[in-house]
């Protein structure tokens, strides 16, 4: 691929970003999203751990099917609901964050 490492292959095809610093910080979970985020995480493993043993593509696809209706029935769209927002918040404090120390390229 042109390279001897990841990092001079996202170098050399300009593939790399620098995300501006903020002070924002991801605010506490409620112990409910705590529980179900780990309840998913443990649904999601196991059942990933399950597919890459899987004997053929119809027993890979039954089992993804069964983890992500038991993520689903745990409460996983609700955890992804917060945390889609926690990164939106981050996104907007780093954009804010940017306006307000352009970088000296901008600045000229």
């Amino acid at each position: 691929m042109g390279a001897d490492t990841t990092m001079e292959y996202l170098e050399n095809h300009n593939m790399l970003l620098v995300a501006p610093g903020s002070s924002y910080s991801v605010p506490e979970a409620d112990s409910n999203i705590t529980t179900v985020r780990g309840q998913c995480k443990s649904a999601i493993v196991d059942g990933s751990w399950k597919m890459i043993f899987a004997k053929d593509d119809a027993e890979f696809n039954s089992l993804k099917k069964d983890m992500q209706k038991t993520a689903k029935g745990l409460g996983y769209d609700d955890v992804l609901k917060v945390d889609m927002k926690n990164a939106a918040d981050q996104t907007a404090a780093r954009k804010a964050s940017a306006e307000k120390y352009p970088a000296e390229s901008d600045a000229k």
